[in-house]
């Protein structure tokens, strides 16, 4: 798949909310360094005012914060990451997301940001299911695992296509090595 392939591919994919962090977890951080549309039109939240403010801005006080410090420990770790959180659009009412984190690493695999691919979730009625997202429907109905995005970056851990310096097994269509409390499948 070419560079060209791939921005096709997420061109189809805008239901899909997008966005991209610096590596710096600490409070005030991470920043926000891109949003896509899907992202401006989930969180009712304008690129400009997203794009150099935390993804903080985005959870409330009903936001389960053991679900955030779950996310920022495997994000801590290196590791992927996926969980649903109750965040808050800019209106102020809330809405479910489900979101997934990629670490995404230099050439010498060094984690440089953070991609978050996100979208909009209900809670199902019924019994509880095994999987982990069992009691979740999509009302976004696309998921976007991408490998590359830029050039130079690589989502997944240190390791993936002959000839970047990655191992041949990771990264694009594969799961991470180790994972948060909810595995991130592919």
């Amino acid at each position: 798949m070419t560079i060209f392939d791939l921005m096709n591919l997420i061109d189809r994919m805008r239901d899909t909310a997008i966005v991209v962090t610096d590596a710096d977890l600490d409070a005030p951080g991470p920043t926000i360094r891109y949003v896509n549309d899907a992202f401006v039109a989930m969180s009712g939240l304008a690129r400009e005012l997203a794009i150099g403010r935390s993804p903080r801005l985005l959870q409330g006080r009903d936001t389960d914060r053991r679900h955030t410090h779950a996310l920022g420990a495997s994000l801590r770790e290196g590791r992927a990451c996926r969980d649903v959180l109750l965040n808050y659009r800019a209106d102020g009412s809330p809405y479910l997301c489900a979101v997934e984190i990629h670490p995404v690493h230099d050439g010498e695999g060094r984690i440089t940001s953070f991609a978050a691919f996100e979208m909009e979730v209900e809670r199902r009625r019924g019994r509880p299911s095994a999987e982990p997202f069992g009691r979740w429907r999509r009302v976004v109905s696309t998921a976007l695992f991408a490998s590359e995005v830029v050039p130079g970056l690589h989502f997944g851990r240190a390791g993936h296509a002959p000839g970047s310096g990655f191992a041949r097994g990771s990264g694009f269509g594969s799961a991470p090595a180790r994972t948060s409390a909810v595995p991130v499948r592919h």
